[in-house]
Order: C-alpha cells, then structure tokens, then sequence
C-alpha cells in the first residue's frame, strides 16, 4: 500500500451541504458570489477551488486572484497578473475601467468568476479592483476570508457587499472526520482512531491532513485487519504543524508563556487560579487571539487551551523540572482550597504522581476509584501501579485487574488476580476475587474453567445473598455460551429491584445477560423493556467501582430491537451507544457494540456498514485477546465479501476461520460466511445443506433467533421446506420479524406473487431492506410468467429502489429470479456451476451425476434462457459487480 506517500491532495467529503448552498445561491440573478469564512485550517480554499471549478465544468470563464503577506505589499499585487500590460493606470479610474472591459472580452459569451483566496491579506488597490469588478457586474467572486483576521476598510467593502452569500465553515464532526479519513487512506479507520485524530486535530481539516502525514511517516498509523488503526496511544504531527501552531501561540508573546504551561498542564483552570499567572488584559488578548476559551460551569469560570494540540505544541518545550513546578503549585492551590470537588482528589493524585512518581497512597486508591467511575481505566492502572506494595489491598488489586481486563490485558488481569487471592480473608473479599476471575476467565475463552471456578465458589458460600450473586454469574455465562433456555430459568432468580442485591455492579451484568438471552430465545419484548429499565437505573448509580458501563443495557437493547423487527431503532441506538463508547476504553464494550452495528446492518441489507463494523469486532478482539466474538464476526465478514462479490477475499477469511473453535454463542451464524461463499461459487445446493446444518445446531442450543435467521438465508438460496419450522418458531417470537420471515419463505417456496409481494413490504416497514428487494423481484417474475405485465413492472420497480440502498449488494435471488423463472432446481444448479466456471466434468462429480445429464440440462438452460452457451449463461446468471464479470469469466466454453 502507498498510501504514506499518495496523500497530497484530500478528496473533498463531509462538505455535501455547503456545495449544495453554493449550487442554490450561485446562479440566482442578483447575487454576485460567495464569500466562504472560517478558522485558519477549516478547508476555506479547498472549498473555494471547488465552487471555482464547478463553475469551469459548466462552461465559465475562471480566474483567481492570489493574495499573500507578499502580494500585499506590493499595489495591485494579488490581480496584477489579470489587467493587460498595454493599460495605462496613471489615472486609476479610466485604467480600471479599461481593465474591467478587457476581461469581459477575454471571457467571451461566457460567464466569469474570480477566486480571491485570504481576501484578509488583499493589498488596498487589489481590493479597490475587486470592488470595481463588482459595481459592473462583471464576473461573480467565491472570495474566502479568516474569522478573527483584522480587514482592511477596503476589503470591509467587499465583505459588507449583500449581494455576496456568506457561508461560515466550521470544523468537520466526528462523523465528516470518518468519511475524509476513509476516502483519503482508502479503507475504512477504526473508531478508536477516528475518536483520536478528531479529538487531536479539533475538526480542523489541516491539522487532521498534517497529524496523519506524521503518524504514516512514524508507523504509528498503519493498516491492520483490514482496518487503519493508530497502534500507539497518540497521533504524530509533522514538523510543519508544530511550526504552525509554535507560531499560533507565540503571538500572545512570552509574558503569557507561564499561564499557557499551566493550561497545557492542568486544564481546564478555575479563572482564578489562571489570574494568578496571567494578567487581565493578558488573558483578554489570549482569548481575542482564539488561543484560549473560557467557559462558565455553575458558579465559576474555567479557562481551557482553544485547540486540543496547542497543549501539546506547549508540553513539548517544557522542561521536567518546569512540569514538575507547575504541576505542584497547582495541586497546592486546590488542597488549600479544601479540595471541595468529587474530582479534586482524582487531579491531585495525577499531578503529584506525574511531578513526583508517587503520591499518598490513601488518594491514589480514591482517585483510582472516582476515574474507574467515569471509565478511564488506563487512568486506575497508572494510578494503583504506583501504590507501594504495603499498600496494595483487596479492593486496589481487585480495582486494577478489573481495569486491566476491560483494557484487554487478560494475562496481567490474571495475575493481579492471583495476588489478591492470596491476600483475601473474609468471605466477601473471597467472593469478590471469584467473580471477577470467572468473568474473566470467561471472555478468555476459558468457559468451563469460568463455571468449575463459580461452581466451586458456589459450593464454598453459605451466605444467601452471595449464593444469588454466584447464581447470577452463572446465568450470564449461559446466557452467551450456547444454553440460553438453562440461564433464562436461573434468571427467573433475578429480582427486579436492584436494592436487593449487595452489589449493584452484579445486577446490572445480569440484567444486560439476561436480555441477552431473552432475546436469543425470541422473548424480544421483554429483553427491549428490561434493558431500556437496567439503562436508566445504571444511568444513575452512584456506585464507584467495578461498575459495567451502562453503554452495554444499550448494546443488549440494540440486539433486542433487531430482533424484534425495529431494525432501524436498533441502528440508531448503536451510533447512541458509539456516541458514549468512544469517550471510554472499554474494550469488552467496544467488541459486542462492533458485532451488534455489524449485525443490526446486516439485517437491514447494508453490506458494505456491515463489513466496516466487522473489521472493527476482528481488530478489537485480536487486539486484546478477547476472543469470543471473533469467529462470529470473521463469518459475518465473509458472507459481506461475498454478496459483494470480493470472492477471494472470502476465501481467505472462510481459510483463516478453520483455525478458529466453533463459536459458543448465536450457534450456526459463524458458518453464514461459508455459505454465502458457496453460493457465490454457484454451488446452491451446498450453500442450503450449509444453512440447514448451522439452523439444527443453533435449535438444539435454543438460540431460535439464530436458527430463524438460517432458515431464512436457506430459503433465499432455494430450500424449499423451511416455512413450516420458521412458522413454529413465530410462534415463540415476539415481533413482526419473525412473521415476515416466514411468509417470505412461503412466498419463494409457492412463488405465489401476492404473498411475496405482501411480505416484502412487511420487510420494507421493518427496514429489511435487501429481503424486501429480494421478494419484490421474485414477485416481478412470478407476476410476468402469469402475464400480469402492469403488477410485474410495479414490483420490479419496487425491487430495484429498494436494492440501489443495499450498498451493492448482489444475491442469487435477486440478480437471477428473472432468469431463471422458468428452470428446475437442478437446472438452476447445474447453471450457477457452469456460470461460475466449473467444466461439465467437474459439476457432474460434484453433483454424482453423469456428464451427459449436466449437458442435457444445459442445453434445456440455453433454450429457457434464450442464449447460446456459456458466455451468454454467465451473462444472464452473475450476481456480482460489473468488475467479477470482466476479470473472471467462464474457465471453459466448452467440455
């Protein structure tokens, strides 16, 4: 990959709106232009230069005007290069004149426009022509200015003119981020990642371009698992950002240089405790600069950096000792305040341990507890690894293998672990050790090493109320290991009223494991109502430690309402859930919301949203060791790969999968991949056999959702008997999904074109997309081998809107049901083989049948079809992209 070296020029994305202003305003009859302005960095002229060529490519005459801190001291510096040397401009007002009527014949019939790009730096003779310009209306001006920027009174003129549009650029959001960062590397970018280079670079699109050039050049941005990621904790920068900024900064000048350390330390600083280091009208000019904010929160005014990397910029030139003074005098002056905050205690800790290498042990384990209650584990690790070893008790060791777990260190977690088995007494620390080592054992992989250790525990405690704790534990265990239906009954356990537990911790991980398991055994109602009561409650709990993220009532809650039939709900509420996830690192949290997005996208008919999360769950689980998503989102990337049409790539995960243990939880999903590749391989037959296999094991298990959602891929790929088991299955379901499933199976298996057409849009309403594409197109070609050509064309066009919002997707269903409307299964077969490539010889083995019956059944395709051979076969069956038809092709014309 070259991409370290191809990113010169970033494509434009994220700024849809602000062309789609410039397409309304520009050609209105009175306006004269656009003026774009923005912070230094926003992406003002590569905005600008856009308008300016969509103006070129229809058909204007463009020019552009460059201002500079040069051009600006030299008269008509910036438009020089537009006004013909033959002009006389002794007498300014006949030379402008002259010069305007040159350019107008220079254009032509055409329409003209000028860029003025850093209109601010305009020297005042150049503005004077511009403004000319405009009083004859002879061209239109995309001028862009920036904000804060003193102007001139001559080009105040070309500002305050209301026949220009404004347009105020801002910074990207995170969102915009994801889309620029993908186009400009090529492949999608982890969120973590995404979260970082916005978070350093503030949204402005120069920081972000500089900050990815240096974190290429140094490795730490590099592509893993399909996906970018930044494998160390932060961004570089390049030496031209540094200078930048450095410059940035040094306007306030160097009395303000020991207030900026104390921001770039410890912000964000009470207002008075900033006055102590900075004067009134020094403060008033860093705030008139842009170079720092202050806020008011409650009752007092805080003083925080206005860029994220100016704190960086300024670290980086401060001396150990100097951060070592700073921070000191700081954490002094809010202990002599009385440290009256819940979070004083948390940044006293942090400043005294970063200035000193130690603090007092009794504030380290407060301030470990306070960051591990806003999730900032790396923050607990730092802290309770500074604890002296006379100091390390149950509770610090437990609080730290807690926080090493969910940062996915599970070998370190292990052995802290081990350390506070030994140091336990009582039977409740003793208890405490025991869940958090089989939870921990358990997402390790290590199931029946989690259950021996509860089991064992279990049959140690005589306390009622620990024995409950244990049960629960228990439960969430089964609930995600392939026994459903046992952890629903011990749930039964689970009292509704979390007061009635010891550990609020423990009841809101059993109420995320049991709507978990509600919902794999089809109770989806409930499983939604239980996660949407466990979310507001665990929203507010007050409990400081050990507490799971209430972010994962909101992965449960997703899981419940996809299920449900509510698939658009369930997206939504997986980008609510990232909105939280990206502020923590939780990284148990961050692979099943990765899994569920990838799902939740699945199910509506998003392939492509669906592989960008997949990648996610694979880069996360290998990342940390947590492996217990892995082969369930491997599977879901090769049956994204394969409706896609990227068959090799399929090939290559569906290798790697067979390395990698059968998958506990949502039996049979992890084989879904291998059947779609199958069925990209035209071999239909096996895809079903595949389909029917994993929906058996997945019943036996109980995990009906999962059998419901096989039997239904089954369905799509030809088997005709499995209406009748999903028919049993809604029996059992909550929600419309389920019902909807089986009348589209009954609709493919009858091919009656009224019931398709009813269930797909049943389908539609629950924003299955592809499904309901999928039913439209099978109910066009029922309709038009009945004749009805008016209803056939209806559903045909329902078919193909409905397909153009599945991301490319191809199906052998709905590429092919017109084709093969009129052949036999086994005809069908035969003519996906032969489509894909297989001789004769190779399918009649394939299929245990002789090579002249392949032929024989080949021909009746030819004729049913009305092509004359292979070519024409391959051209009438392909499912995938335009691409797969060019480069593949049949292997052989004849056998």
């Amino acid at each position: 990959m070259n991409t370290r070296n191809s990113i010169s020029r970033w494509p434009l994305v994220g700024r849809s709106e602000e062309i789609k202003e410039f397409e309304n305003s520009c050609l209105k009859k009175h306006n004269q232009g656009i003026l774009v302005s923005g912070a230094a960095g926003v992406g003002k002229s590569r905005l600008a230069a856009e308008f300016l060529g969509m103006l070129s490519i229809k058909g204007w005459k463009t020019y552009r005007a460059t201002a500079s801190e040069a051009a600006a001291k030299i008269p008509l510096g910036a438009v020089a290069h537009l006004i013909p040397r033959s002009i006389d401009l002794s007498n300014p007002d006949r030379g402008f004149t002259a010069a305007i009527h040159a350019l107008v014949a220079r254009s032509g019939n055409r329409k003209s426009a000028i860029l003025v790009d850093d209109m601010q730096l305009l020297d005042a003779s150049s503005a004077l022509f511009i403004s000319r310009l405009l009083d004859a209306d002879a061209v239109r001006v995309i001028g862009t200015f920036c904000t804060g920027s003193s102007l001139s009174d001559s080009v105040q003129s070309i500002v305050d003119n209301p026949n220009l549009h404004r347009l105020h650029l801002g910074e990207l959001s995170q969102q915009q981020t994801e889309k620029v960062l993908q186009a400009a590397l090529g492949a999608p970018v982890s969120r973590h990642t995404v979260a970082d280079l916005f978070a350093a670079s503030g949204g402005n699109i120069f920081y972000l371009r500089e900050l990815v050039l240096g974190s290429l050049a140094s490795y730490t941005l590099v592509p893993g698992e399909g996906i970018w990621e930044l494998v160390s904790d932060k961004s570089r920068g390049t030496p031209r950002l540094a200078e930048l900024i450095d410059s940035r900064i040094s306007q306030a000048g160097p009395e303000s240089k020991t207030a900026l350390e104390l921001l770039a330390l410890c912000e964000p600083v009470p207002l008075a405790d900033f006055e102590e280091a900075a004067s009134t009208e020094e403060i008033m000019q860093l705030e008139r600069l842009g170079i720092v904010n202050i806020a008011s929160e409650r009752r007092r005014s805080l003083v925080t950096l206005a860029h994220p990397l100016y704190g960086k910029v300024i670290k980086c030139r401060m001396t150990n000792l100097r951060r070592r003074s700073l921070l000191l005098e700081q954490a002094g002056r809010i202990e002599r305040r009385g440290a009256r905050r819940r979070e004083d205690t948390l940044r006293i800790a942090t400043w005294q341990l970063a200035a000193t290498g130690t603090a007092d042990p009794e504030m380290l384990y407060q301030a470990a507890g306070l960051a591990r209650h806003a999730h900032d584990f790396k923050q607990v690790v730092n802290l309770l690894e500074a604890l002296p070893e006379n100091s390390k008790t149950v509770r610090a060791l437990l609080l730290l293998a807690d926080s090493l777990f969910l940062l996915g260190d599970a070998s370190r977690a292990e052995s802290v672990l081990a350390e506070a088995d030994a140091l336990a007494e009582s039977e409740t620390e003793k208890l405490d050790v025991t869940l958090l080592r089989t939870w921990s054992l358990f997402w390790i992989g290590r199931t029946d090493d989690a259950l021996s250790a509860n089991r064992a525990a279990l049959q140690a405690t005589s306390g009622p109320s620990e024995r409950q704790v244990l049960r629960i534990i228990e439960g969430c265990i089964r609930s995600i290991s392939g026994t459903p239906l046992r952890a629903c009954e011990i749930f039964e356990e689970l009292d509704a009223d979390p007061s009635r537990l010891p550990k609020f911790s423990v009841w809101t991980m059993g109420t995320m494991l049991k709507s978990a398991a509600l919902t794999l055994v089809g109770r989806t109602s409930e499983a939604r109502q239980l996660s949407e009561r466990a979310y507001e409650l665990s929203l507010n709990s007050t409990e400081l430690a050990l507490t799971t993220h209430p972010v994962g009532h909101l992965i449960c809650l997703a899981y419940a309402l996809s299920e449900e039939g509510r698939i658009a709900e369930a997206r939504q509420t997986c980008q609510d859930a990232w909105a939280t996830l990206d502020k923590i690192q939780d990284h148990v949290s961050w692979i099943w919301l990765s899994y569920i997005s990838a799902r939740s996208e699945w199910l509506a008919g998003r392939p492509k949203s669906a592989r960008r999360w997949f990648l996610e769950c694979i880069a996360k689980s290998k990342s940390s060791g947590n492996h217990r998503a892995l082969r369930l989102a491997m599977s879901g990337l090769s049956a994204c790969a394969s409706i896609l049409g990227d068959v090799e790539t399929a090939r290559s995960i569906e290798n790697e999968l067979r390395t990698i243990g059968m998958s506990e939880l949502r039996a049979g999903e992890d084989r879904l991949g291998e059947a779609w590749l199958l069925a990209a391989s035209g071999k239909m037959m096996q895809a079903q056999a595949v389909l029917l296999e994993a929906a058996f094991r997945a019943r036996k298990s109980g995990e009906v959702v999962s059998e419901a959602l096989l039997l239904t891929d089954a369905a799509r790929m030809g088997a005709g008997d499995v209406a009748e088991r999903l028919g049993e299955i809604a029996d059992h379901c909550d929600g419309p999904l389920a019902r909807a499933r089986v009348k589209f199976a009954e609709g493919i298996a009858s091919n009656n074109p009224d019931e398709l057409f009813c269930a797909a849009e049943e389908l539609s309403d629950l924003d299955a997309t592809l499904l309901a594409a999928e039913a439209f197109s099978a109910a066009s070609s029922a309709w038009g081998k009945a004749g009805l050509e008016l209803r056939a064309k209806e559903a045909n066009r329902r078919a193909k809107a409905h397909a153009r919002e599945c991301e490319g997707a191809r199906t052998p269903l709905l590429a092919t049901t017109q084709a093969t409307a009129h052949l036999t299964a086994r005809e069908r077969e035969i003519s996906f083989l032969a489509a894909a490539g297989e001789s004769s010889k190779n399918i009649a083995a394939h299929l245990g049948v002789s090579v002249r019956t392949v032929e024989n059944h080949l021909q009746r395709t030819y004729i049913k079809l009305g092509v004359t051979g292979r070519k024409g076969l391959f051209a009438a069956l392909t499912m995938y992209s335009d691409v797969e038809l060019k480069d593949k092709g049949p292997r052989h014309q004849s056998s």
